[in-house]
């Protein structure tokens, strides 16, 4: 936290609250970095791309253009965090629809 960034200077003891943003991202990051993995075990690419990847980085630019001017780094924070979060309920929303995490046997017996 605040001694860490001290370390840097004492100009950094103002980028604390981004830290904590970005910190709190990390969540939302890791959670989705793992369910992604699930659809492209599944050969799913193009959707990734079109429903995942493409909503994520347009929500995260539209928010950094918004924000950056009146919140600076914080702006960019908030903007990272909502657009991992995005990713993490696309990757959510592909896996339900599609079903890629149900059972394998259930999912055979079901064809």
């Amino acid at each position: 936290g605040r001694p860490l960034l001290g370390m840097f200077g004492p100009e950094f003891y103002a980028a604390y609250p981004a830290l904590l943003i970005l910190m709190a991202a990390s969540i939302p990051e890791g959670l989705a970095l793992a369910t992604v993995q699930t659809i492209q075990s599944h050969g799913r690419m193009w959707l990734i791309l079109l429903g995942r990847v493409l909503p994520c980085y347009a929500v995260l630019l539209l928010i950094a253009t918004l924000f950056s001017s009146k919140l600076g780094a914080r702006g960019l924070a908030w903007a990272y965090l909502v657009g991992w979060s995005v990713a993490l309920t696309a990757d959510v929303l592909i896996i339900w629809r599609t079903g890629v995490w149900s059972n394998p046997t259930a999912a055979s017996a079901a064809r």
